[in-house]
C-alpha cells in the first residue's frame, strides 16, 4: 500500500521557546532565536543542528522550525522548510 498522507511534527519543546508576544526588532535578536533553537535541538536530540524562524511585520513569530530530517524520515523537514509550511498554515 503507498502512504496518502505525510505528517511532520515540531518537538514539543519548541512551543515553550517561544513566547508569541515577544518583539524580536532587531536582526541580531531573530538571526539569535534561530541560533537558540538550533542549539536546542542539538542539546535535545530532536535533529540536527538548524533552525528557522519567520517572522510577520510586526516583528513577531508566525512559525518556528527546526531540522526533523533524520526523526521523521523524510528529507524535506529542514528546519526552513518547517517554519514556511507552518507559516503558511497559520495564514492560509
Amino acid at each position: 500500500m503507498l502512504y496518502a498522507q505525510v505528517h511532520l511534527t515540531l518537538p514539543a519543546w519548541v512551543h515553550d521557546a517561544i513566547d508569541p508576544a515577544t518583539v524580536f526588532v532587531s536582526d541580531e535578536d531573530k538571526v539569535a532565536l534561530a541560533i537558540e533553537l538550533s542549539r536546542r535541538n542539538i542539546e535535545a536530540l530532536s535533529g540536527g543542528p538548524f533552525g528557522a524562524v519567520v517572522f510577520g511585520p510586526d516583528h513577531r513569530v508566525i512559525a518556528a522550525g527546526v531540522n526533523r530530517v533524520v526523526p521523521q524520515t523524510t528529507s524535506l523537514a529542514h528546519a526552513e522548510n518547517m517554519a514556511y509550511m507552518l507559516a503558511q498554515q497559520r495564514l492560509q
